[in-house]
Protein backbone atom coordinates (compact mmCIF):
# COMPACT_ATOMS: atom_id res chain seq x y z
CA UNK A 1 0.00 0.00 0.00
CA UNK A 2 1.30 2.98 -0.78
CA UNK A 3 2.08 5.79 1.82
CA UNK A 4 0.94 9.22 2.00
CA UNK A 5 3.00 12.35 3.95
CA UNK A 6 1.11 14.95 5.48
CA UNK A 7 3.19 18.45 4.49
CA UNK A 8 2.49 22.05 5.83
CA UNK A 9 4.87 25.15 6.68
CA UNK A 10 3.73 26.90 9.54
CA UNK A 11 3.86 29.46 12.41
CA UNK A 12 2.41 30.68 14.79
CA UNK A 13 -1.02 28.46 13.95
CA UNK A 14 -1.16 27.31 17.72
CA UNK A 15 -4.99 27.95 17.21
CA UNK A 16 -5.71 25.44 14.31
CA UNK A 17 -2.81 22.86 14.00
CA UNK A 18 -4.27 20.40 16.23
CA UNK A 19 -7.58 20.40 14.62
CA UNK A 20 -5.98 20.41 10.93
CA UNK A 21 -3.64 17.07 11.77
CA UNK A 22 -6.51 15.41 13.95
CA UNK A 23 -8.89 15.51 10.67
CA UNK A 24 -6.50 13.54 8.38
CA UNK A 25 -4.46 11.25 10.92
CA UNK A 26 -6.20 8.40 10.31
CA UNK A 27 -5.57 8.34 6.18
CA UNK A 28 -1.53 9.19 6.89
CA UNK A 29 1.51 7.34 7.44
CA UNK A 30 3.63 10.78 8.44
CA UNK A 31 3.17 13.95 9.23
CA UNK A 32 6.04 16.82 8.68
CA UNK A 33 5.79 20.14 9.70
CA UNK A 34 7.94 23.00 8.15
CA UNK A 35 8.27 26.13 11.52
CA UNK A 36 9.11 28.79 9.32
CA UNK A 37 9.85 30.98 13.04
CA UNK A 38 6.92 30.31 15.33
CA UNK A 39 6.82 32.41 19.01
CA UNK A 40 4.11 30.52 20.54
CA UNK A 41 3.36 26.46 21.21
CA UNK A 42 3.26 25.73 17.66
CA UNK A 43 6.25 23.08 18.14
CA UNK A 44 4.57 21.49 21.23
CA UNK A 45 1.91 20.99 19.32
CA UNK A 46 3.00 19.56 16.58
CA UNK A 47 5.32 17.30 18.51
CA UNK A 48 2.23 16.33 20.30
CA UNK A 49 0.56 14.54 17.55
CA UNK A 50 3.95 12.37 16.48
CA UNK A 51 4.85 15.11 13.56
CA UNK A 52 8.49 15.46 12.30
CA UNK A 53 9.15 19.19 13.14
CA UNK A 54 12.02 21.37 11.46
CA UNK A 55 12.60 24.55 11.94
CA UNK A 56 13.11 26.74 8.26
CA UNK A 57 14.89 30.17 8.09
CA UNK A 58 12.32 32.24 6.11
CA UNK A 59 13.42 33.72 3.30
CA UNK A 60 10.64 35.17 1.57
CA UNK A 61 9.60 31.98 -0.81
CA UNK A 62 6.68 30.04 -0.32
CA UNK A 63 8.16 27.70 -2.85
CA UNK A 64 11.53 26.79 -1.04
CA UNK A 65 9.48 26.10 2.33
CA UNK A 66 6.96 24.01 0.75
CA UNK A 67 9.61 22.26 -0.96
CA UNK A 68 12.20 21.98 1.78
CA UNK A 69 9.19 20.19 3.85
CA UNK A 70 9.08 17.93 0.57
CA UNK A 71 12.12 17.42 0.75
CA UNK A 72 11.46 15.62 4.69
CA UNK A 73 8.58 13.55 3.29
CA UNK A 74 9.39 10.05 2.88
CA UNK A 75 6.18 8.38 1.76
CA UNK A 76 5.06 7.71 -1.97
CA UNK A 77 2.74 10.69 -2.01
CA UNK A 78 2.39 14.13 -0.31
CA UNK A 79 -1.05 15.90 1.05
CA UNK A 80 -0.14 19.71 1.49
CA UNK A 81 -2.67 21.18 3.74
CA UNK A 82 -2.38 24.73 5.74
CA UNK A 83 -3.04 24.68 9.26
CA UNK A 84 -6.62 26.61 9.18
CA UNK A 85 -7.87 24.00 6.63
CA UNK A 86 -9.40 20.32 7.89
CA UNK A 87 -10.54 17.22 6.02
CA UNK A 88 -14.20 16.64 6.95
CA UNK A 89 -14.63 12.67 7.80
CA UNK A 90 -16.73 11.74 4.56
CA UNK A 91 -13.86 12.80 2.19
CA UNK A 92 -11.04 10.76 3.52
CA UNK A 93 -11.80 7.39 1.34
CA UNK A 94 -11.29 9.40 -1.88
CA UNK A 95 -7.66 10.29 -1.34
CA UNK A 96 -7.02 6.49 -0.61
CA UNK A 97 -8.58 5.92 -3.94
CA UNK A 98 -6.93 8.50 -5.80
CA UNK A 99 -3.45 7.40 -5.29
CA UNK A 100 -3.93 3.64 -5.24
CA UNK A 101 -5.45 3.91 -8.94
CA UNK A 102 -3.56 7.22 -10.30
CA UNK A 103 -0.72 8.75 -11.37
CA UNK A 104 -1.32 12.68 -11.40
CA UNK A 105 -1.66 16.12 -9.50
CA UNK A 106 -5.06 15.66 -7.43
CA UNK A 107 -7.01 19.34 -7.36
CA UNK A 108 -9.17 19.71 -4.28
CA UNK A 109 -11.84 21.24 -3.87
CA UNK A 110 -11.37 24.15 -0.79
CA UNK A 111 -13.73 25.52 0.48
CA UNK A 112 -13.41 28.90 1.96
CA UNK A 113 -15.77 30.58 4.70
CA UNK A 114 -15.20 34.82 4.55
CA UNK A 115 -17.28 37.55 5.43
CA UNK A 116 -19.21 39.72 2.66
CA UNK A 117 -21.03 42.85 3.88
CA UNK A 118 -21.18 41.23 7.22
CA UNK A 119 -22.56 38.13 6.16
CA UNK A 120 -21.07 34.70 6.20
CA UNK A 121 -20.57 33.09 2.66
CA UNK A 122 -18.47 30.30 0.62
CA UNK A 123 -16.67 30.11 -2.04
CA UNK A 124 -14.94 27.23 -3.04
CA UNK A 125 -11.41 26.73 -5.38
CA UNK A 126 -9.85 23.52 -7.01
CA UNK A 127 -5.99 23.80 -5.86
CA UNK A 128 -3.35 21.59 -6.54
CA UNK A 129 -2.22 19.70 -2.98
CA UNK A 130 -2.08 15.46 -3.85
CA UNK A 131 0.72 14.25 -5.84
CA UNK A 132 3.53 12.21 -5.85
CA UNK A 133 6.57 12.93 -3.62
CA UNK A 134 9.27 13.99 -6.46
CA UNK A 135 6.59 16.80 -7.86
CA UNK A 136 7.85 20.35 -6.55
CA UNK A 137 6.93 24.42 -6.18
CA UNK A 138 7.91 27.06 -8.04
CA UNK A 139 6.91 30.86 -7.11
CA UNK A 140 7.70 33.26 -4.70
CA UNK A 141 4.06 33.60 -3.27
CA UNK A 142 1.31 32.20 -4.59
CA UNK A 143 3.31 29.20 -5.36
CA UNK A 144 2.35 26.82 -8.15
CA UNK A 145 3.03 22.78 -9.13
CA UNK A 146 5.61 21.97 -11.66
CA UNK A 147 4.58 18.77 -13.14
CA UNK A 148 3.91 17.82 -16.64
CA UNK A 149 1.48 15.06 -14.61
CA UNK A 150 -2.14 15.51 -15.18
CA UNK A 151 -4.56 17.07 -13.07
CA UNK A 152 -7.42 15.69 -12.02
CA UNK A 153 -10.07 17.53 -10.16
CA UNK A 154 -10.97 15.40 -7.16
CA UNK A 155 -14.66 15.18 -5.47
CA UNK A 156 -12.07 15.93 -2.01
CA UNK A 157 -13.58 18.83 0.20
CA UNK A 158 -11.00 20.87 1.97
CA UNK A 159 -12.62 23.21 4.52
CA UNK A 160 -10.91 26.08 5.02
CA UNK A 161 -11.65 28.82 7.77
CA UNK A 162 -8.96 31.41 7.53
CA UNK A 163 -10.26 34.34 5.88
CA UNK A 164 -13.15 34.88 8.59
CA UNK A 165 -10.58 36.71 10.31
CA UNK A 166 -7.92 39.40 8.68
CA UNK A 167 -4.51 39.12 9.43
CA UNK A 168 -2.72 42.57 8.82
CA UNK A 169 0.95 41.21 9.41
CA UNK A 170 0.38 38.67 6.88
CA UNK A 171 -1.55 40.78 4.39
CA UNK A 172 1.41 43.24 4.22
CA UNK A 173 3.90 40.57 3.79
CA UNK A 174 1.65 39.19 1.14
CA UNK A 175 1.69 42.88 -1.02
CA UNK A 176 5.35 43.29 0.28
CA UNK A 177 6.41 39.92 -1.47
CA UNK A 178 4.08 40.23 -4.64
CA UNK A 179 5.25 43.89 -5.05
CA UNK A 180 9.06 42.36 -5.35
CA UNK A 181 7.78 39.88 -7.90
CA UNK A 182 6.02 42.79 -9.85
CA UNK A 183 9.31 44.72 -9.96
CA UNK A 184 10.85 41.73 -11.17
CA UNK A 185 8.08 41.04 -13.92
CA UNK A 186 5.12 43.85 -14.39
CA UNK A 187 3.38 42.53 -17.43
CA UNK A 188 2.87 39.10 -15.57
CA UNK A 189 -1.31 39.30 -15.07
CA UNK A 190 -1.33 36.58 -12.62
CA UNK A 191 0.97 38.65 -10.23
CA UNK A 192 -0.76 41.62 -10.78
CA UNK A 193 -3.60 40.16 -10.09
CA UNK A 194 -2.47 38.82 -6.76
CA UNK A 195 -1.71 42.17 -5.85
CA UNK A 196 -4.62 43.56 -6.68
CA UNK A 197 -6.68 41.07 -4.31
CA UNK A 198 -4.21 41.32 -1.46
CA UNK A 199 -5.18 45.19 -1.64
CA UNK A 200 -8.70 44.89 -2.09
CA UNK A 201 -8.53 42.40 0.68
CA UNK A 202 -6.77 45.26 2.98
CA UNK A 203 -9.49 47.73 2.13
CA UNK A 204 -6.90 50.08 -0.09
CA UNK A 205 -9.43 49.60 -2.93
CA UNK A 206 -8.08 52.34 -5.21
CA UNK A 207 -4.95 50.53 -5.14
CA UNK A 208 -6.67 47.73 -5.82
CA UNK A 209 -8.31 49.53 -8.63
CA UNK A 210 -5.21 50.28 -10.17
CA UNK A 211 -3.73 47.25 -10.50
CA UNK A 212 -7.22 45.19 -11.95
CA UNK A 213 -6.89 47.87 -14.47
CA UNK A 214 -3.06 46.83 -15.27
CA UNK A 215 -3.86 42.67 -15.18
CA UNK A 216 -7.03 43.21 -17.69
CA UNK A 217 -5.14 44.99 -20.38
CA UNK A 218 -2.93 41.88 -20.25
CA UNK A 219 -5.31 39.23 -20.22
CA UNK A 220 -7.25 37.79 -23.22
CA UNK A 221 -10.14 35.30 -21.47
CA UNK A 222 -8.61 32.75 -22.19
CA UNK A 223 -6.77 31.91 -19.02
CA UNK A 224 -7.88 29.27 -16.29
CA UNK A 225 -8.37 32.42 -13.59
CA UNK A 226 -10.17 34.35 -16.42
CA UNK A 227 -13.68 33.92 -14.77
CA UNK A 228 -12.64 34.56 -11.50
CA UNK A 229 -10.36 37.36 -12.17
CA UNK A 230 -13.22 38.66 -14.49
CA UNK A 231 -15.93 38.78 -11.21
CA UNK A 232 -13.41 39.79 -8.77
CA UNK A 233 -12.88 42.84 -10.71
CA UNK A 234 -16.69 43.39 -11.98
CA UNK A 235 -17.12 43.37 -7.42
CA UNK A 236 -14.61 46.10 -7.20
CA UNK A 237 -15.95 48.38 -10.37
CA UNK A 238 -19.16 48.08 -8.03
CA UNK A 239 -17.55 48.91 -4.47
CA UNK A 240 -15.76 52.05 -6.07
CA UNK A 241 -18.33 53.72 -8.47
CA UNK A 242 -16.56 53.04 -11.26
CA UNK A 243 -19.95 52.08 -13.33
CA UNK A 244 -18.97 52.86 -16.59
CA UNK A 245 -16.25 51.04 -16.74
CA UNK A 246 -17.90 48.32 -15.05
CA UNK A 247 -20.63 48.52 -17.70
CA UNK A 248 -18.00 48.25 -20.14
CA UNK A 249 -16.28 45.29 -18.70
CA UNK A 250 -19.67 43.09 -18.01
CA UNK A 251 -20.39 43.84 -22.44
CA UNK A 252 -16.61 42.69 -22.98
CA UNK A 253 -16.48 39.17 -20.77
CA UNK A 254 -20.08 38.55 -21.59
CA UNK A 255 -19.60 36.02 -24.98
CA UNK A 256 -17.08 34.48 -22.56
CA UNK A 257 -18.51 34.03 -19.06
CA UNK A 258 -22.13 33.34 -20.43
CA UNK A 259 -22.88 29.51 -18.87
CA UNK A 260 -21.07 31.38 -15.27
CA UNK A 261 -23.42 32.17 -12.49
CA UNK A 262 -21.21 34.43 -10.74
CA UNK A 263 -20.93 36.61 -13.79
CA UNK A 264 -24.74 36.98 -13.96
CA UNK A 265 -24.72 37.35 -10.50
CA UNK A 266 -22.21 40.02 -9.94
CA UNK A 267 -24.03 41.61 -13.34
CA UNK A 268 -27.46 41.65 -11.70
CA UNK A 269 -25.90 43.79 -8.57
CA UNK A 270 -24.19 45.86 -10.87
CA UNK A 271 -27.55 47.08 -12.30
CA UNK A 272 -28.90 47.42 -9.15
CA UNK A 273 -26.61 49.48 -7.63
CA UNK A 274 -26.25 51.41 -11.15
CA UNK A 275 -30.14 52.23 -10.68
CA UNK A 276 -29.89 53.27 -7.23
CA UNK A 277 -26.91 55.71 -8.19
CA UNK A 278 -28.88 57.08 -11.17
CA UNK A 279 -26.76 55.72 -13.70
CA UNK A 280 -29.93 53.67 -15.58
CA UNK A 281 -31.55 55.84 -18.35
CA UNK A 282 -33.79 53.81 -19.77
CA UNK A 283 -36.62 52.55 -17.33
CA UNK A 284 -36.59 48.69 -19.17
CA UNK A 285 -32.98 48.55 -18.25
CA UNK A 286 -34.60 47.65 -14.52
CA UNK A 287 -35.46 44.24 -16.07
CA UNK A 288 -31.67 43.17 -16.53
CA UNK A 289 -31.58 43.13 -12.74
CA UNK A 290 -34.59 40.28 -13.52
CA UNK A 291 -32.70 38.85 -16.50
CA UNK A 292 -29.67 38.53 -14.57
CA UNK A 293 -30.46 36.43 -11.54
CA UNK A 294 -32.96 34.14 -13.90
CA UNK A 295 -29.87 33.43 -15.81
CA UNK A 296 -27.91 32.14 -12.60
CA UNK A 297 -30.96 29.78 -11.24
CA UNK A 298 -30.82 28.57 -15.35
CA UNK A 299 -27.33 27.39 -15.46
CA UNK A 300 -27.46 26.42 -11.78
CA UNK A 301 -25.06 25.74 -9.28
CA UNK A 302 -21.29 25.29 -11.48
CA UNK A 303 -18.62 23.03 -10.79
CA UNK A 304 -17.17 24.11 -14.04
CA UNK A 305 -15.27 27.24 -12.79
CA UNK A 306 -14.33 29.03 -9.12
CA UNK A 307 -17.58 29.58 -7.48
CA UNK A 308 -19.09 31.39 -4.67
CA UNK A 309 -22.04 29.00 -3.17
CA UNK A 310 -25.09 30.18 -3.86
CA UNK A 311 -24.84 32.27 -7.12
CA UNK A 312 -27.00 29.48 -9.20
CA UNK A 313 -29.44 28.76 -6.51
CA UNK A 314 -30.29 29.83 -2.65
CA UNK A 315 -28.43 33.85 -3.71
CA UNK A 316 -30.21 34.69 -6.56
CA UNK A 317 -33.42 33.31 -5.11
CA UNK A 318 -32.80 35.68 -2.79
CA UNK A 319 -31.74 38.74 -5.30
CA UNK A 320 -34.97 37.77 -7.44
CA UNK A 321 -37.24 37.71 -4.64
CA UNK A 322 -36.06 41.57 -3.67
CA UNK A 323 -36.04 42.87 -7.16
CA UNK A 324 -40.02 41.45 -7.35
CA UNK A 325 -40.82 42.62 -3.84
CA UNK A 326 -39.55 46.39 -4.87
CA UNK A 327 -41.47 45.92 -8.05
CA UNK A 328 -44.61 45.26 -6.19
CA UNK A 329 -45.09 41.66 -7.50
CA UNK A 330 -45.01 40.09 -4.28
CA UNK A 331 -46.35 36.67 -4.77
CA UNK A 332 -43.52 36.20 -7.03
CA UNK A 333 -40.90 37.44 -4.43
CA UNK A 334 -42.44 35.26 -1.39
CA UNK A 335 -42.33 32.37 -3.65
CA UNK A 336 -38.33 33.26 -4.71
CA UNK A 337 -37.73 33.88 -0.88
CA UNK A 338 -39.23 30.46 0.21
CA UNK A 339 -36.73 28.84 -2.21
CA UNK A 340 -33.99 30.58 -0.82
CA UNK A 341 -35.19 30.01 2.52
CA UNK A 342 -34.91 26.09 1.66
CA UNK A 343 -31.27 26.33 1.65
CA UNK A 344 -31.30 27.58 5.24
CA UNK A 345 -30.66 30.99 3.94
CA UNK A 346 -31.29 33.25 6.71
CA UNK A 347 -31.99 36.71 5.24
CA UNK A 348 -34.49 35.01 3.22
CA UNK A 349 -36.42 33.87 6.74
CA UNK A 350 -36.19 37.39 7.20
CA UNK A 351 -38.05 38.39 4.23
CA UNK A 352 -40.74 36.22 4.78
CA UNK A 353 -41.39 37.30 8.36
CA UNK A 354 -41.56 40.18 7.52
CA UNK A 355 -44.11 39.41 4.80
CA UNK A 356 -45.76 37.29 7.45
CA UNK A 357 -45.11 34.39 5.44
CA UNK A 358 -44.61 30.74 7.04
CA UNK A 359 -41.24 29.76 5.71
CA UNK A 360 -42.82 26.38 4.91
CA UNK A 361 -44.76 25.62 2.14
Amino acid sequence: MKKISLAMIVKNEMKHLARCIKSVKDIIDEIVIVDTGSTDLTKEIALKHDAKVFSYKWNNSFADARNFSLNQATGDWCLVLDADEFLPEQNKGEIRNFIENYHGIGRLKIVSKYIDNGEQKSSFAYVSRLFPRDVRYSGRIHEQIVSDLPHYRLPIIVNHDGYLTHNEEKAQRNISLLQEEYTIDSENPYIIYQLAKEYKRAKKREMAFTYFNKAYKFLNGSEGYFPVFAVDYIYLLIETDHFKVCDQVIKECSPILDDYPDFHFARGLFTMNYLIKGGLTDPSQIYWIEESFRKCLSIGETDKYDSVIGTGSFLAYYNLGVFYEVVGKIQDAIACYKMSSQHDYGPAAIRLRRLNIPQSN
